[in-house]
């Protein structure tokens, strides 16, 4: 069966092909999209929390991986492609291997800038999250790799789930802050199985639906992967529990403060980013590779080590190395509850 798009489909092709008329903007474009990517926001998460605030980097990170997830789940059960690989008109100026609908950078952006916009309070940080939200989403469109709908779908699930979050969300962080260790140790086993639980009950649903063939999957040099594919949940999954675990030890034996000179600062981020770089990067080249049950264990090992490292582990060296001093007030995750360890409360 050969996919013949709809009215609004073509018309977000002929919106993809407009802007693809100003060819000289891709470098442009290719920059900015690069803000709403893994690899950005691996350098993001870390830098925030180790460097300006503790408690906007652990938002930050929930957010993000929290937006990841949901928006994965609605990507598979719409299951719609992106527009390079229907139409030879549009050019594919990036390679996505997931589903298109919704724009999963439309959906990050949404979030996490306005996130941090919402923590500073200044009008500037206002009108440049809003900013980075459009460019972000306007080169998703120039690279043909999605629909016009897909950023408005992005969007919803963006601002969605950041209202959720300062609603509800935030609050359940602050009570997982102040439990015990052994509810935090059973929530951060339990988040990441219920991601994957939806995830298997999403594929389940969806099964019996056979993809239409797609005509450029036949004719590009770079034919997308399987769409389906757990590896992108597996991933959140890992990282999730990761910071939860991490955190809840953290919390107890590793609360330090973010203060310091700009170049110790520098230094703090430039150790803790190697150690990042040598979990997530590092084992991917020791670890299986693959869409195996073997694999993908291994790639939730991997994911949840960059969490607890990113977490715990790489501020225990900070303290141990002087790159960083106990808190002295302000800036540091709250002392659990019935928890007679570590330093006092600031």
């Amino acid at each position: 069966m050969t996919f013949v798009p709809g009215p609004i489909l073509q018309w977000g092709l002929h919106v993809d092909m407009w802007l693809q008329q100003f060819a000289w903007l891709a470098p442009v474009m290719k920059a900015l999209s690069f803000l709403g990517t893994e690899d950005f926001f691996v350098a993001l998460v870390p830098l925030v929390y180790w460097c300006i605030s503790v408690d906007v980097g652990i938002d930050l990170a929930f957010v993000l991986f929290s937006v990841n997830g949901v928006n994965g789940l609605f990507k598979l059960a719409f299951h719609a492609p992106r527009p390079y690989w229907i139409s030879p008109n549009v050019k594919g100026l990036a390679t996505e291997t997931s589903y298109g609908l919704p724009s999963g950078h439309a959906a990050i952006a949404s979030s996490c800038w306005p996130l941090m916009a919402r923590r500073l309070h200044r009008t500037w940080a206002v009108w440049t999250a809003a900013a980075l939200v459009l460019l972000i989403s306007l080169s998703r469109l120039f690279l043909g790799v999605h629909f016009l709908t897909d950023v408005f779908g992005g969007w919803v699930v963006g601002v969605g789930m950041l209202v959720l979050y300062e609603t509800a969300g935030h609050r359940l962080v602050a009570g997982f802050r102040h439990a015990t260790l052994r509810t935090q140790m059973i929530w951060s086993a339990v988040v990441p199985a219920v991601l994957l639980l939806l995830t298997w009950g999403v594929q389940t649903a969806i099964a019996h639906v056979t993809d239409p063939v797609y005509p450029l999957w036949m004719i590009m040099s770079r034919l997308p992967d399987n769409p389906r594919d757990w590896s992108g949940f597996v991933s959140t999954a890992g990282i999730l529990g990761g910071c939860l675990a991490g955190l809840a030890f953290q919390q107890r034996h590793a609360r330090f403060s973010v203060g310091g000179a700009v170049g110790t600062r520098i230094l703090r981020f430039l150790l803790g980013i190697v150690g990042v770089l040598l979990i997530w990067r590092g084992l991917a080249i020791l670890l299986p590779q693959g869409t195996g049950v073997v694999a993908q264990i291994g790639r939730f090992v991997r994911y949840a080590l960059t969490g607890v490292w990113t977490v715990f582990i790489a501020p225990v060296v900070f303290l141990r190395t002087g790159l960083a001093l106990p808190p002295q007030g302000g800036d540091s995750a709250c002392r659990p509850k019935n928890d007679t360890s570590g330093s006092s409360r600031s």
